[in-house]
């Protein structure tokens, strides 16, 4: 019997929160690792696919294998109305549970509204376990990454991880990433996230934290944007810091 394959879900329906900088983030840190696939499933912005996982795309070659061409995707799991049919989210766990299917883990980066389609689709469509039942079933696990951002953007965060919970905490592993980029100055909703993961028992992996303003986080913006490795940082320190902030993911 094969291993377990891994559905890592960065999801949260509130726009700028930081889903792609942290899928961007796991990108670097599985940037060797041919047994890991990416999924872009935001059809507004194709961040991860088009920019910010570039260094992971194939280099025209010859030599490479098929595996080797595909670590990178964009998979639209919307309808014409912007929804997500439950029939097209089923094909694509059937996908995941070929054994021609060869990756171990899968990290697919939601846009805020297919995060939003995502959680409806489980309310309305799915029977409380259903997802459960088809893990054991294909023989997979899902994992859901909650980004969590601060200020303006905090309440409607914390409202769409409250719903994760409610949907899926009984069944499923939740961790909450807090983007402290978007905390400043406000550390009290940082301890505010920080007791609702303690009280539930989630693990909480805040990550992010390059300096607000600072040279270094300017530094780590524009390598994001461009779709850099981390080979390509400026100078050593910038680029053990990202080093420490992926071990810690």
């Amino acid at each position: 019997m094969r291993n377990t394959r891994y559905i890592y879900c960065q999801v949260q329906g509130k726009g700028g929160a930081g889903k792609s900088f942290l899928t961007y983030l796991f990108g670097l840190k599985h940037y060797q690792d041919e047994n890991t696939l990416f999924i872009d499933a935001d059809f507004n912005s194709k961040t991860s696919s088009t920019q910010n996982l570039r260094f992971i795309l194939p280099k025209k070659d010859i030599l490479l294998s098929q595996k080797d061409r595909q670590r990178v995707v964009f998979f639209n799991i919307l309808d014409e109305q912007k929804n997500i049919e439950k029939k097209l989210f089923m094909a694509m766990l059937t996908r995941f549970g070929r054994d021609i299917f060869t990756y171990e883990r899968v990290f697919i980066d939601f846009g805020t509204l297919e995060s939003d389609q995502f959680l409806e689709l489980f309310i309305t469509l799915f029977k409380p376990g259903e997802l459960k039942e088809l893990e054991k079933e294909l023989n997979l696990k899902f994992i859901f990454q909650v980004v969590v951002a601060g200020n303006t953007n905090y309440l409607s965060c914390m409202s769409y991880l409250e719903k994760v919970q409610q949907v899926f905490g009984e069944h499923h592993d939740i961790i909450i990433y807090p983007n402290l980029e978007k905390f400043s100055h406000t550390d009290k909703q940082l301890e505010q996230v920080r007791a609702y993961a303690q009280r539930f028992k989630l693990p909480c992996k805040p990550f992010g934290d390059f300096g607000n303003g600072s040279e270094t986080e300017t530094d780590v913006r524009l390598m994001v944007q461009q779709g850099k490795s981390l080979n390509d940082f400026p100078d050593m320190i910038t680029q053990w810091l990202v080093e420490q902030e992926i071990q810690n993911l």
